[in-house]
């Protein structure tokens, strides 16, 4: 399951087999053997990886933990945004009377911020690109 591993953290930093090869300083096809768990990546290659993604041994390895990594939160958070889209319609403000007034898009837009900000604080996930 190591391989699963490999390829979710490859795909969701947007990296080509030969890019992630070129990082590791391994051969392409090496790469794809780690990820059809054909081939499992020396040590060193384990320390590479761990450091490149911002995980841990353990999580690579073994699936424990959390994925303390940008790629993950940035996925996490991009399903936060993604469901407060989908419900939309759902939120609204009432009015004196029994009226609703539905939240508008830049009040949708403002809520997913504070709601995105508030979990990058509370888990304390680094999303800042210049790091």
């Amino acid at each position: 399951m190591i391989g699963k591993r490999i390829r979710e953290l490859r795909r969701g930093a947007k990296l080509t087999q030969k890019e992630l090869s070129d990082h590791l300083g391994v051969s392409a096809s090496a790469v794809g053997m780690y990820e059809q768990d054909r081939r499992t990546p020396d040590i060193e290659t384990i320390a590479v990886i761990c450091g490149m993604f911002n995980i841990t041994a353990d999580y690579l390895l073994f699936g424990k933990g959390a994925v303390p990594n940008d790629v993950a939160a940035e996925q996490f958070l991009d399903g936060i945004k993604q469901q407060i889209e989908r419900h939309k319609g759902l939120l609204y403000e009432r009015l004196p009377g029994g009226r609703q007034r539905y939240f508008s898009d830049t009040e949708m837009d403002k809520l997913s911020d504070a709601i995105c900000i508030g979990i990058t604080m509370a888990l304390g996930i680094n999303t800042r690109k210049d790091d």
